[in-house]
């Protein structure tokens, strides 16, 4: 996790070397595809870029623009056996799988000191989403800039759309949800805002009387 303010950062998070390695053998070992993100690399597993390259060509025989996106996106993915342990610091695994159970059979190892968030859907044919570290998460960013600022948890507020904000958008003191978001994530929301690319959030800012 990094935070940036006024273009510096105040602060920066990497995730502990020997959880890393572990998760690395869990995800090797299940056949699960990993991308490591660090500050200026993504380092993709065979198994990921296995995945993304069926992908790839399944979504764009008859799309050429997509096909384009594609190409260029891969480009910014390094293969896995670049990745220097002793230099490389990774702040966050992405997972995807093809095998739903191969991946749920690691998350009672992963579980003990990272926050397991899936982002597909139960009727989707993969499995994707991302471990964070349960000691750094999005609520733990808002305190941070808070002390920066010698501001008060109670004018906070976190717009969220994804299991990844859940501990953010119940630390602060409004947690405006997307509408299409996740039960679990609507079960704690002072509020909804629609989808962003409709002006969904600038509806809700102007709802809170922010615009």
């Amino acid at each position: 996790m990094f935070i940036q303010i006024d273009g510096e950062y105040i602060y920066e998070n990497f995730l502990d070397s020997k959880l890393l390695q572990q998760a690395i053998v869990l995800f090797s070992n299940a056949q699960v595809g990993f991308t490591l993100e660090t500050k200026d690399e993504l380092f993709q597993s065979g198994y990921a870029r296995e995945y993304m390259e069926r992908r790839q060509i399944k979504d764009t025989q008859a799309n050429p623009e997509l096909a384009r996106f594609f190409e260029k996106r891969n480009q910014a993915f390094k293969p896995i056996t670049e990745y220097d342990p002793g230099k490389d610091k990774v702040t966050k695994i992405v997972f995807i799988a093809y095998d739903k159970y191969a991946l749920l059979d690691t998350v009672p190892h992963l579980s003990k000191d990272f926050n397991v968030v899936v982002f597909s859907k139960p009727e989707d044919d993969f499995i994707n989403g991302e471990i964070i570290s349960k000691n750094c998460t999005k609520a733990d960013a808002i305190e941070r800039v808070m002390d920066y600022y010698h501001a008060n948890m109670e004018d906070t507020i976190a717009f969220g759309d994804s299991m990844n904000d859940y501990q953010m958008l119940e630390k602060a003191n409004q947690g405006i949800v997307f509408e299409g978001a996740k039960e679990k994530l609507l079960d704690i929301a002072y509020d909804t805002f629609k989808d962003p690319d409709q002006d969904g959030i600038a509806l809700s800012l102007e709802k809170l009387g922010l615009i």
